[in-house]
């Protein structure tokens, strides 16, 4: 899946949530930064969504912004989410580590 693929998938995903999913797995798809911004916001304000898999996606620092926007949200169900393999770098870590803080 590339990042077009996150785009069809977000439009499925994205609010009123139509079909509800608890597991997402993404993993060795490489949806890159632009994919997981799709992703972001189809899912920022997602409640069902419990695991989140985005492992070796090809994600870096400017779409650690995306993943913070999906942890945040105050009503998510989020309770495990995987980002192995992904070079974001120490200002792309901090950024998702500050969203757990804040969920």
């Amino acid at each position: 899946m590339t990042s077009l693929g996150c785009e069809f998938l977000g439009r499925v995903l994205g609010a009123p949530i139509l079909h509800p999913m608890k597991v997402l797995k993404l993993d060795l798809n490489l949806i890159m930064d632009r994919g997981a911004r799709m992703l972001a916001d189809a899912l920022n304000m997602n409640n069902t969504l419990e695991i989140l898999s985005l492992n070796y996606c090809g994600l870096t620092t400017a779409g650690s912004h995306a993943v913070l926007e999906i942890i945040i949200y105050s009503k998510s169900e989020l309770k495990e989410f995987y980002l192995k393999g992904n070079p974001f770098k120490d200002p792309g870590v901090k950024e998702i580590l500050h969203a757990t803080k804040i969920n």
